[in-house]
């Protein structure tokens, strides 16, 4: 049978006298299409969020999966329908990343259409900074330099107000050492400063 719904369908009986016997069919749907779906917003990558979120439109209302072993927290029940947007949230997902990984919805009709998620990284580790060269104490260096080195490139930031003048974008990389200055600091006693790399994920190591 081809698609569409069947309404008011019979099956007959005839005896060898030619007397005929009929029975209304119910109503019936025969459906060979799988939803269709489409990507609005991505899972934003890299992100040390590992609850991440998808959303995304789908033609047809049916049963969400995926092969993310972890599945959804939420919807629940893991439905979905095409009134809008629909957004899923994942439950824990531990670091690493992700490839290939699809969420399917599944019509009344068990019909199964699929997306392939873009490739995402789940990074919660911070990165490490390791100290090379203290800055000098007692010093009349109101623009004093430090070195260091990090395992993670990132953005560079310190709770010390004046701030740096180098580097100048406040970011560092790996593989070497690290050297800031600071712009001109005034006469004093510098207790419990830091400095804090945060990586592209959000995690910031001190």
């Amino acid at each position: 049978l081809s698609q569409g719904t069947y309404s008011g369908k019979t099956i007959t009986v005839t005896d060898s006298s030619g007397n005929a016997g009929s029975l209304t069919l119910p109503d019936f749907v025969i459906d060979t299409t799988a939803p269709t779906l489409i990507q609005v917003t991505p899972i934003t990558t890299p992100s040390n969020d590992t609850t991440p979120s998808y959303q995304f439109t789908t033609n047809e209302a049916g049963t969400l999966s995926t092969n993310i072993s972890q599945g959804f927290s939420s919807p629940n029940p893991n439905t979905v329908n095409t009134n809008g947007i629909q957004t899923v949230t994942f439950n824990t997902l531990p670091e690493g990343t992700y490839s290939g990984e699809t969420i399917t919805v599944t019509d009344d009709a068990n019909n199964a259409g699929s997306l392939t998620l873009p490739d995402f990284v789940i990074d919660t580790t911070a990165p490490s900074l390791t100290q090379v060269t203290p800055i000098t104490t007692p010093s009349n260096n109101a623009r004093p330099s430090y070195e260091f080195t990090t395992n993670e490139a990132g953005t560079l930031s310190t709770n010390i107000s004046q701030g740096f003048s180098s580097p100048n974008p406040a970011t560092v990389s790996t593989g070497s050492t690290q050297t800031i200055t600071f712009n001109t600091l005034p006469v004093g006693t510098y207790s419990g400063k830091t400095i804090t790399v945060t990586d592209a994920s959000g995690n910031a190591g001190s």
